[in-house]
């Protein structure tokens, strides 16, 4: 069995690395946001900022398709 202290020594020429990434910094300011305790509206809004700013919904189209979708839910909510 490895210990903890075996993975931290292994790791320690691997975290100088990891904290130049840009994934990195950004999920480093997006817990820290997550911190201040953002409202669900706050937080569905973060969520479609990340996947639209990595066009993830694969079209203009289903980007609209989607922000419809929060405006409805925050709206019903």
């Amino acid at each position: 069995m490895v210990s903890a202290e075996e993975i931290a020594d292994s790791l320690k020429g691997i975290n100088p690395r990891i904290r130049k990434r840009r994934s990195y910094r950004y999920f480093k300011k997006l817990y820290k946001w997550l911190k201040t305790n953002p409202t669900p509206e706050e937080v569905l809004w973060k969520v479609y900022e990340i996947l639209d700013r990595s066009h993830a919904f694969g079209s203009v189209q289903n980007a609209m398709y989607a922000r419809e979708s929060i405006e409805l839910i925050v709206q019903d909510a």
